[in-house]
C-alpha cells in the first residue's frame, strides 16, 4: 500500500503525520469541501491532533481509556459482525447517517431526540451545518455552543448521550462523566468518528459506539466504559507501586546521602524531601490521578 506523508497545517512547528494514500487523499478532499480556508485549517488541525498510536478518523478525548479503543475493541467477539453492519454507513452523512444506525429522529426546533425502535429516548442530537463547530457558539443554538445546548436538553429531559453530527465527523458525549477515563469537563469529554479518515477495516468503531443498540442500557458503550475503568484502575495501582516502591525509596535514599542524618525525624524528612521532588516532576494531573497525593503521602509516612 502506498504512503503519504502530510505536514501542516500551520504553526512554527506544524505536525508531520504518515497515512496510506486513501486517507491522505480522503482528508484532502474533506478539507477542501470547508466553506472557508479558516475552516480548512481548523479541521486539519482536528483531524491530526491525535495521539501518535490512535487511528486516523478516530479521536478519544476522555470518555474512554485509548488503549482500550486502539487494542481491546477490536478483539471484542462482535467486532466484525459490527464491522459488517458499518461499512454500508462510512458514505452517509446527516440523518441519512442516523437513521442507518438504527435511530428514529424526533425532530425539534434545533435539536433531536434519537429514539430506539422501542421508542426509548437516547439520545440528544444536533446536526450542524457547515459554518458550525460543536464547540464553538452559534446564534441557531441561542448563541451557546451546540454541545452546551445540547447538554441541557439531554439534562432537561434525562436522557443520557448526546450526538453532534458535522459533514461525517459524528462525535458522542455524556451527559455524566463519571464513567469516562478523563478528567475533563463534560464539553471537552467525547469520542469522535471523523468518516470521511476512518479506514474500512476500522468500520466497527462506527456501530460499537453509536449505534442505538451500542446506547443501549447495558449496551456496548457501557461496556467499553467498563473495560476502560479497569484498565485504567489497574495501571494506576502499577503505577502508584512502581513509584513507592522504586522511586521514592531511590529520592529518599539519594537526600539521605546528600544531607545525612539517621534519626526517626531525619528519615521522615528525607522522605518527605523525596516525596516533594517527586510532585515538582510529575504534572498535576498525574499526580491527582494516579497518586491520590494526600491520603497516601499520610499512609507511607507512618509506613517508612
Amino acid at each position: 500500500m502506498s504512503r503519504a506523508v502530510l505536514c501542516g497545517p500551520a504553526g512554527d512547528d506544524p505536525r508531520v503525520v504518515d497515512l496510506d494514500r486513501e486517507q491522505a487523499e480522503r482528508l484532502a478532499a474533506a478539507a477542501l469541501g470547508e466553506p472557508d480556508r479558516h475552516l480548512a485549517i481548523r479541521f486539519l488541525s482536528e483531524a491530526l491532533e491525535g495521539e501518535p498510536d490512535e487511528h486516523p478518523g478516530l479521536r478519544n478525548k476522555g470518555l474512554f481509556a485509548t488503549h482500550e479503543l486502539l487494542y481491546g475493541v477490536p478483539t471484542r467477539d462482535d467486532w466484525e459482525a459490527a464491522s459488517t453492519r458499518s461499512r454500508p454507513l462510512l458514505g452517509r452523512r446527516g440523518q441519512d447517517l442516523v437513521r442507518g444506525l438504527g435511530y428514529e429522529i424526533d425532530q425539534r426546533a434545533r435539536h433531536s431526540v434519537l429514539r430506539s425502535s422501542e421508542d426509548r429516548a437516547q439520545a440528544v442530537a444536533v446536526f450542524l451545518q457547515e459554518s458550525e463547530q460543536a464547540d464553538q457558539p452559534s446564534s441557531r443554538f441561542e448563541n451557546q455552543t451546540p454541545v452546551t445546548y445540547a447538554l441541557a436538553h439531554a439534562d432537561r429531559d434525562n436522557i443520557p448521550w448526546v450526538v453532534a453530527e458535522r459533514s461525517g465527523s459524528v462525535r458522542l458525549y455524556s451527559t455524566s462523566t463519571s464513567g469516562a477515563a478523563g478528567q475533563r469537563g463534560r464539553t471537552e469529554t467525547f469520542v469522535e468518528l471523523n468518516l470521511p479518515l476512518l479506514p474500512t477495516e476500522q468500520a466497527g468503531y462506527l456501530d460499537l459506539l453509536f449505534s442505538s443498540n451500542a446506547l443501549t442500557e447495558g449496551g456496548t458503550v457501557r461496556q467499553i466504559q467498563q473495560a476502560s475503568s479497569i484498565y485504567t484502575s489497574s495501571l494506576s495501582d502499577r503505577l502508584r507501586e512502581r513509584v513507592y516502591k522504586q522511586v521514592v525509596p531511590t529520592l529518599a535514599v539519594a537526600v539521605a546521602k546528600r544531607t545525612g542524618g539517621t534519626s526517626e525525624k531525619d528519615l521522615e524528612q528525607h522522605y518527605r524531601t523525596a516525596l516533594t521532588i517527586l510532585l515538582g516532576l510529575i504534572p498535576l494531573t498525574a499526580v491527582q490521578a494516579v497518586l491520590n497525593r494526600e491520603a497516601l503521602f499520610a499512609e507511607h509516612i507512618q509506613e517508612s
